[in-house]
């Protein structure tokens, strides 16, 4: 029988980018550097990500996932943590990542493109929350077969092995134990020798209604409007902004951690800024409408903090106290949005 040669490469998961100390009002960013990566026309409101083509049935699809999701559930509860649900959009992402992996020969967070998981759920699939990625690859001599209880093996040992890690060298555990994530979505592809698989976990705890389109004309003022899911437990705490001019392809791409961020810090918006300059958030219905302009072409993450206990939140902080202020360590990320201007 001949031996097989199976390797597996893990990734540390992702860690939010943290804005420390006191965040009153924006800096102004540097001046953009030219690019040595030419930037990609925009698409069109027509253009679609590519069609799923993954030679795994349904069926095989749809038992694997809710296998996997009892795993991971199992894994959280066992930790004291509550369940995470099975969303739609953050699988298909899943999917089409480890489709892309298997497909273009390589193994990463940033796809060929310059997406990472934040750009490829937001915008790909149309979400609307936070994402942080747990990936892993096998690679045999002999090509895998595509059966249900050989899938389901590969992709419960890939779950093993993230569950496995010690500290400090644990980045896919402590993703899996995350406390906030609530959903996940969950992909595999395999092609000859190659499987992979992907865990995508969410942060959604607002409902965003708008703007209507991701992608928006220079110049135009945008207005993010949605709610809060449950206002007496959760408040708006603060919105962060990170910008990157372009995607940017990797020149090879490396099983290895991302930043979970837009290269430049944009803007940070304080709890006490969001009832002025035309902006409204009712602390009882959790109702916002936030307008902002972006001031660039390119891609823009929106990172929407709540914190427990709404009455701590100083949303009259810069007015009876000149010392307030706030830091992401002190909220979750309860949502989050990519806007690319063009």
């Amino acid at each position: 029988m001949r031996r097989l040669l199976v390797l597996c490469a893990v990734l540390i998961c992702l860690y939010l980018l943290h804005y420390r100390g006191k965040d009153k009002a924006p800096e102004d960013t540097p001046n953009e550097q030219p690019s040595q990566v030419q930037q990609q026309p925009p698409p069109t409101q027509q253009q679609r990500p590519p069609q799923l083509i993954s030679n795994l049935s349904d069926s095989t699809l749809d038992k694997l996932r809710q296998q996997q999701l009892a795993q991971i559930n199992k894994s959280r509860t066992s930790h004291g943590l509550s369940s995470v649900s099975l969303d739609d959009k953050a699988s298909k992402a899943a999917q089409r990542h480890c489709e892309a992996m298997v497909a273009g020969d390589f193994f990463g967070h940033t796809g060929l493109n310059g997406a990472r998981p934040f750009h490829r759920y937001n915008l790909d699939e149309g979400g609307d929350g936070h994402v942080a990625e747990n990936i892993c690859l096998f690679k045999s001599s002999q090509a895998h077969t595509t059966d249900d209880k050989t899938m389901a093996e590969l992709a419960a040992k890939g779950h093993g092995m993230f569950m496995a890690e010690v500290p400090p060298e644990d980045g896919h555990r402590q993703n899996i134990l995350e406390k906030w994530h609530n959903y996940v979505g969950l992909g595999v592809s395999v092609k000859g020798g190659s499987y992979t698989y992907c865990e995508e976990f969410l942060d959604k705890y607002i409902d965003i209604s708008g703007p209507l389109s991701k992608t928006i004309p220079y110049g135009q003022k945008i207005e993010f409007t949605g709610a809060v899911i449950s206002p007496g437990e959760f408040g708006l705490y603060m919105i962060a902004v990170t910008y990157d001019a372009a995607l940017v392809p990797p020149a090879k791409p490396q099983p290895s951690s991302y930043k979970d961020a837009g290269a430049q810090k944009a803007a940070v918006l304080p709890p006490w800024d969001f009832n002025k300059d035309g902006r409204r958030y009712d602390k009882r219905s959790g109702k916002f409408s936030i307008s902002m302009k972006m001031e660039k072409k390119g891609y823009y993450y929106v990172v929407f903090y709540l914190k427990e206990n709404p009455s701590s939140i100083p949303y009259e902080g810069a007015r009876s106290n000149s010392s307030a202020a706030v830091s992401t360590n002190d909220g979750f990320v309860g949502g989050a949005q990519v806007i690319r201007v063009i």
